[in-house]
């Protein structure tokens, strides 16, 4: 009767240590933007780091991808199945007081579909699709290809330069440069 008590006592301390592990909040404590995988740090604030083994982020994967960028700090929440830490995941990103939610959102964030990207960074957005591309900032558009502004069907022209009726120009169209 001892030996099967000290057995099953045995087993609900294993099972309580699985369950404790199935779901756990963690702040990133390492990125690897070769592998996007984090290690989370399961240390209350101020106490020594208890690290997670790297797991991976689940991302929108396939024809229909995208990727967001974690960053070091954030809260996240890990799942292992069964307990099993080998099997773990990371996911979520919990807004905090040092995370709030944005105005406009930092960082990087990514949708793709084929070869048709979106690229959102601090201080602009980039639109490629195979080798074409626009980038818009505060400032200024860029484009890495012919630009057809406003459905226009004629090139536009500098100060002094001639159309196509070898009429020369008075003025120019200094917003656009090409």
């Amino acid at each position: 009767m001892t030996s099967y008590l000290a057995r099953l006592i045995g087993r609900h301390n294993r099972l309580s240590e699985d369950m404790a592990r199935i779901m756990r909040p963690g702040r990133v404590d390492q990125y690897d933007p070769e592998t996007h995988r984090v290690r989370l740090d399961y240390a209350p604030d101020g106490r020594k780091k208890f690290l997670s083994p790297w797991m991976q982020l689940p991302e929108a994967a396939g024809n229909n991808s995208s990727k967001v960028t974690p960053v070091v700090g954030q809260t996240m929440m890990s799942f292992a199945p069964n307990g099993d830490m080998r099997q773990g995941f990371a996911m979520g990103g919990f807004f905090s007081d040092e995370f709030p939610v944005p105005d406009a959102g930092d960082g990087l964030i990514l949708l793709q579909r084929g070869d048709a990207r979106v690229l959102i960074v601090d201080g602009g957005i980039q639109i490629t699709v195979g080798g074409v591309g626009l980038f818009v900032s505060a400032g200024e558009v860029k484009t890495t290809t012919k630009t057809i502004l406003n459905n226009g069907t004629r090139p536009a022209h500098f100060k002094g330069g001639k159309d196509t009726a070898e009429d020369k120009a008075v003025d120019g169209a200094e917003g656009v440069l090409i």
